[in-house]
């Protein structure tokens, strides 16, 4: 005769909800790398010619020590971690850092048309956006998307890969 009783509860399957669970993360560790970086292209880099690229590679330098952190706990965390997973994390996140972001940056500084257009519907409509906040932003949204593309896959397949082993706990 067949059990009646309803199988206990278990955690949620990270697995099944990793993409939700990495966008969660990453909004946290954007709004800090973004607060940095307006931070630094306002205030401490302002003057600099390349502000921008200097900028999203220092806020990208804080965000990545966060983000290994944040990922290692919460969004992998049903993966076996060695040593070689902070080697693996520090050589994705470099070059996301050094040239990815940087290049991504450069790029996406010459949509000049896009951000124009953003600054007349803004000014039209009488909203404070300055046309370099616009500029700055447009530059970091895009930069950031490239980013979130790319880190997705690289911990998902390269950084916390699958495992035979459990995680240690």
């Amino acid at each position: 005769m067949k059990s009646t009783k309803k199988p206990k509860q278990t955690k949620t399957n990270p697995v099944k909800h990793r993409p939700a669970i990495f966008a969660s993360v990453g909004v946290g560790l954007t709004l800090f790398d973004y607060i940095t970086y307006i931070l630094l292209t306002t205030f401490v880099l302002a003057n600099l010619s390349n502000s921008h690229s200097i900028a999203v590679a220092i806020s990208g330098t804080l965000a990545t020590i966060a983000a290994y952190i944040a990922h290692r706990h919460i969004t992998w965390r049903d993966r076996h971690i060695t040593r070689l997973t902070i080697v693996k994390f520090l050589i994705v996140n470099i070059f996301a850092v050094l040239i990815l972001r940087p290049f991504s940056a450069i790029l996406f500084a010459e949509f000049t048309p896009l951000y124009q257009f953003a600054y007349n519907i803004s000014s039209a409509l009488s909203l404070p956006f300055t046309h370099e906040f616009i500029i700055s932003t447009g530059i970091f949204g895009f930069a950031t998307l490239t980013m979130l593309v790319f880190h997705y896959f690289a911990y998902s397949h390269f950084v916390f890969p699958k495992s035979s082993e459990k995680p240690k706990r």
